[in-house]
């Protein structure tokens, strides 16, 4: 039995139901994401970003080993705040991320599409999807929720890594886009698209992405926006933001743009 420091409620509830038990998923052995009671969880050491879906132990594994077995009755499930804001906060936070992208470079060198934030290009095989991502920052530009569903969809599994950056990209743009404008039409889209990606992607990408598109996601990103609904704390969204892209390899900043994206119409 393996005891953890700090847990996420969906893998909290997916492990109470399997028994404290995880096994891992198929075709991706090694990686240290698991299936409890056939849902994906995340597990790590004490130093990851807390997410509905991780397991946070209080040292590495040895030999980077992942264990299968937890001990979880006394655990405290972590759950994010809800996202539903007011008007006012909405435009604090479109506001607010208009003012990260400026502040971007004060962030480190940013990877993945996270450069787009930048004005820059992202490397090969990124850059090859640019003429996709063009297009759906068009339809976040101009508010078009059939254009944004299409655009969208040939994002979806696009990028290398267990979760791709359009994946990550997408559900950031679609998260960021539901605070600022709460009409029926977004949340349409978040749905459509949740459907398509269990054929699109990975499973463990396409998990993330329906969470992330639901407002469930990493703590830093739900930190950030907290600190932007109050413009006094743009500096404090600006220390979550720098969390933020610590997430994975790109993933973070692949969130981060997609979040600007979202909440600005533009990058």
């Amino acid at each position: 039995m393996k005891g953890i420091s700090a847990i996420g409620y969906k893998a909290h509830e997916a492990l109470m139901r399997s028994g404290g038990k995880a096994e891992p998923v198929p075709s991706f052995d090694g990686a240290p994401y698991l299936l409890a009671a056939n849902e994906v969880i995340w597990v790590g050491a004490k130093d990851i970003a807390m997410h509905p879906r991780a397991v946070v132990l209080p040292r590495a594994s040895i030999r980077g080993e992942t264990p299968r077995t937890f001990e979880i009755d006394r655990a405290l499930p972590w759950r994010p705040s809800p996202m539903r804001i007011s008007d006012r906060g909405s435009r604090s936070v479109a506001e607010g991320a208009a003012v990260l992208r400026k502040r971007t470079g004060e962030m480190g060198e940013a990877r993945g599409l996270g450069v787009l934030t930048t004005g820059g290009q992202p490397e090969f095989p990124l850059d090859q999807g640019m003429p996709r991502i063009r297009a759906f920052l068009k339809a976040l530009e101009k508010g078009d929720h059939n254009m944004a569903r299409e655009t969208a969809l040939p994002l979806l599994g696009f990028g290398p890594g267990l979760t791709p950056s359009g994946d990550d990209f997408v559900g950031a743009a679609l998260f960021a886009r539901q605070l600022v404008d709460d009409s029926r039409e977004w949340l349409d889209v978040a749905r459509a698209l949740s459907e398509a990606i269990t054929t699109r992607s990975n499973v463990i990408s396409a998990a993330l992405f329906r969470d992330l598109i639901q407002g469930q996601s990493f703590a830093p990103l739900h930190e950030m926006v907290s600190a932007l609904v109050v413009h006094e704390s743009v500096d404090r969204a600006m220390e979550a933001a720098k969390r933020l892209t610590g997430v994975g390899q790109s993933s973070g900043w692949d969130m981060f743009a997609g979040f600007v994206a979202g909440a600005t119409g533009t990058l």
